[in-house]
């Protein structure tokens, strides 16, 4: 068994256990085998990777916010970040609302630890994608966005 966690994130078969990890967190369900392990903690949820720190994932107040924090760190590494804005739709002569979520991913220097903000990320803009829709006839479809910014933002 490889002995770092970049070795780990580097191995194929890896990220397929990641992803299904990441998305068990996301549904608020535990894992108590395998190589990545979900637990129940305060509330939220946290993913056990071996020789990292563990990433906590919680939904916030918004039905569609979410956001990870590795260990006891207070910033978030991944968070969503909902907008709204009126567009000018010439053909009706009418303006129509635009949803427009941002999945923010901050960059991070770890090699490993950035491998694992980007999976969640991606999780979370697949799960927002797949989920969103108009809620009427004045509004356009909702745009989902994933951002990388450093972490100095």
């Amino acid at each position: 068994m490889p002995s770092t966690s970049r070795d780990l994130l580097e191995r194929p078969d890896v990220f397929p256990q990641l992803k299904y990890a990441i998305d068990l967190a996301l549904d608020a369900k535990e894992k108590s085998w395998g190589l990545f392990r979900v637990r129940c903690v305060d509330g939220g949820y946290q993913i056990e990777i071996p020789n990292m720190e563990p990433l906590h994932v919680q939904r916030t107040s918004d039905r569609q916010g979410y956001k990870a924090l590795w260990g006891n760190a207070r910033k978030p590494t991944v968070t969503t970040r909902k907008r709204r804005k009126t567009i000018a739709d010439r053909k009706d002569n009418r303006d129509k609302l635009q949803r427009t979520y941002e999945v923010l991913c901050q960059l991070d220097s770890r090699s490993a630890f950035r491998q694992v903000n980007q999976a969640m990320a991606m999780a979370i803009r697949d799960r927002l994608r797949a989920t969103l829709t108009a809620a009427d006839d004045d509004e356009l479809e909702p745009l989902v966005l994933l951002v990388e910014q450093s972490g100095n933002s």
